[in-house]
């Protein structure tokens, strides 16, 4: 008796593949096509052999868990203060942002801002602001958005004082602008004088 399955032929071609395509190899080749950098194609390749070495989703999160987290070596990356006596921002605000950015500078400080001071924004930039003693006077500190601005009470004109961190040891900025005619000492910033100090901006007293 002759049925539908004694008339198949052991060498027919099989209408299924026999071996399935190699979807790593078939990923990585087109990652090579497309001409991705070769470290990008690394850690491509170790997520699909990660991925069919544990062969099911569990497995795989079961092996994250168990990896211990590695810190990221710290880049060192130069800290750029700019200093800068602006004589007025809000004449001078759009030559005063170019040198901001041409410096590559993460934090600044102006003295003799004036009462225009915030007319026109440091874009990424948080802005610290004193008054001065006269409508010419005024200092800022500005500080870039990678790093967080802390300001300290201290209601002097014409100074700011403000802690930054989001760096390898937190800074402290003391920003002065003390034209002659305002009386005052360098003594009154001790009690505020810690390790990372920097006191810096512009003072016309002998």
């Amino acid at each position: 008796m002759s049925t539908l399955f004694s008339n198949l032929k052991a060498d027919a071609k099989s209408f299924y593949p026999a071996q399935t395509t190699n979807f790593k190899e078939t990923v990585m080749k087109q990652f090579s096509q497309w001409s991705f950098q070769a470290k990008d194609g690394k850690l491509v390749d170790s997520i699909l052999t990660e991925w069919y070495t544990a062969g099911t989703l569990e497995k795989i999160l079961s092996q994250q868990e168990k990896l211990s987290p590695k810190e990221a070596p710290k880049e060192q990356m130069p800290l750029n203060i700019l200093c800068y006596n602006v004589q007025g921002w809000g004449s001078r605000c759009l030559e005063v942002i170019d040198i901001v950015y041409k410096v590559d500078a993460s934090i600044c400080i102006f003295t003799e801002v004036g009462e225009l001071w915030n007319t026109s924004k440091i874009l990424h930039f948080e802005i610290f602001h004193q008054d001065g003693t006269n409508k010419s006077g005024g200092v800022c500190v500005a500080v870039g958005k990678h790093l967080k601005g802390t300001r300290l009470d201290f209601s002097v004109e014409n100074t700011v004082i403000v802690d930054i961190s989001g760096l390898s040891e937190t800074i402290r900025i003391i920003a002065i602008y003390w034209p002659q005619g305002q009386n005052r000492n360098l003594d009154e910033l001790e009690p505020y004088i810690i390790e990372n100090t920097i006191i810096t901006g512009d003072s016309t007293r002998p």
